[in-house]
């Protein structure tokens, strides 16, 4: 079975059990982000909400 490139971005990048982005589609725009906005002399905003009944794995 052949598959596209962006059919393979989106296996990599999203849950298949949740179907909401992942730790790595995470790290990765905010890698483009912050690249974008030292380019652009812009600060970054980061709004994390971590939901504490779920035990974070190390």
């Amino acid at each position: 079975m052949r598959l596209t490139a962006q059919k393979v971005e989106v296996i990599v990048n999203i849950d298949g059990l949740t179907q909401i982005a992942n730790h790595r589609c995470f790290t990765d725009r905010l890698e483009k982000e912050w690249l974008r906005l030292c380019r652009e002399y812009k600060p970054i905003t980061l709004i994390l909400s971590l939901d504490k009944t779920i035990e974070i794995p190390d």
